[in-house]
């Protein structure tokens, strides 16, 4: 009899212990907050309670212990006015957002919120792991769960070059960097509104990098760096292109008194329009002039107003030569 007592015994015993294992019923959802917010992030286990098992929540960043049970664990974190950084709620029963399971006793459900708050960055490059410490279980066949919390910043363009400068006919790449929660998207336009000179003239292109492979004198300009993410406005960010071309000379021009008679003292205007960049230096002469071996100034009986400059542009000298006096 006595053999047979100690044998069920023993059997209660081995089916007592398969029919309840402590588990964390399901994944803890991402919460997603405004940077300086607050975040929750739930670990919901079933836990007999009378078996000697705790739930803590720890950092895996630097492995620190944050709390065991809802007792926060030293030092604890304080932020501003002094109030701590975080805190542990119990929720006992069954809460609304707690998963049915197949097998799952609902009345040994129970609920440790994690509370952050002053979220900044370092809380979303860090996870946050849940878990159940059972007492008589090796650590490694701990129920563990983890959580995350997804920090909503602005977009911010890092700073960079505010201007370059490209001679005609070569190739530009401007490069845009922006930070923030969730990673911006990235556009690159012209302030103007004008095509880019790219394939397909597009007016704007959704990428970090804008490459031109030829640049011509009508790309110079303003062009705009968009940075958007939803959480706030867009970040903008603007770089000044200058593109060096060799000075252009335009067919001169003459307004005066045609027909009028000789020394009569009339005005007369003689239009040269020059464009190119550097703003090319202007040089007016009379008769045959050549740059390099003649270097006086030229009067024809101080009937002339003559300005002689001589400097050279970007790329080359050009000298307003279709004007005969």
């Amino acid at each position: 009899m006595k053999s047979g007592y100690a044998i069920i015994i023993l059997l209660c015993t081995s089916y007592s212990g398969l029919a309840f294992i402590p588990q964390i019923t399901d994944q803890i959802e991402t919460a997603v907050v405004q940077e300086k917010g607050t975040a929750y992030l739930n670990c919901t286990a079933v836990i007999d309670d009378n078996q000697e098992s705790q739930i803590s929540w720890y950092r895996t960043l630097d492995k620190q212990q944050i709390a065991s049970g809802t007792t926060l664990k030293e030092p604890v974190r304080r932020g501003p006015h002094g109030v701590s950084k975080y805190a542990v709620r119990f929720l006992p029963g069954r809460p609304s957002y707690a998963p049915n399971l197949a097998g799952v006793d609902l009345t040994k459900l129970r609920t440790y919120q994690l509370i952050v708050r002053f979220v900044d960055i370092n809380d979303a490059n860090t996870m946050f792991r849940c878990v159940i410490e059972l007492r008589t279980t090796p650590i490694a066949e701990w129920p563990t769960a983890y959580g995350r919390i997804l920090v909503k910043r602005a977009p911010e363009i890092l700073p960079g070059l505010t201007s370059q400068i490209v001679n005609e006919g070569e190739s530009l790449t401007l490069v845009c960097v922006a930070q923030g929660s969730p990673t911006p998207k990235i556009s690159w336009t012209r302030a103007n509104g004008r095509p880019l000179s790219i394939s397909g003239s597009p007016q704007t292109i959704y990428n970090s990098t804008l490459h031109i492979p030829r640049v011509d004198r009508y790309d110079r300009g303003v062009y705009r760096c968009y940075a958007v993410n939803n959480v706030a406005r867009s970040a903008e960010y603007d770089v000044m292109v200058e593109v060096n071309y060799a000075p252009h000379v335009r067919e001169a021009r003459f307004h005066g008194a045609y027909g009028q008679a000789p020394e009569g003292n009339y005005d007369v205007t003689l239009e040269c329009i020059v464009n190119g960049y550097p703003d090319p230096d202007l040089l007016w002469y009379k008769g045959v002039y050549d740059p390099i071996t003649n270097n006086v100034p030229l009067y024809d009986n101080d009937r002339y107003e003559l300005e002689k400059a001589h400097s050279y542009g970007a790329a080359g000298t050009n000298v307003c030569n279709r004007i005969r006096g």
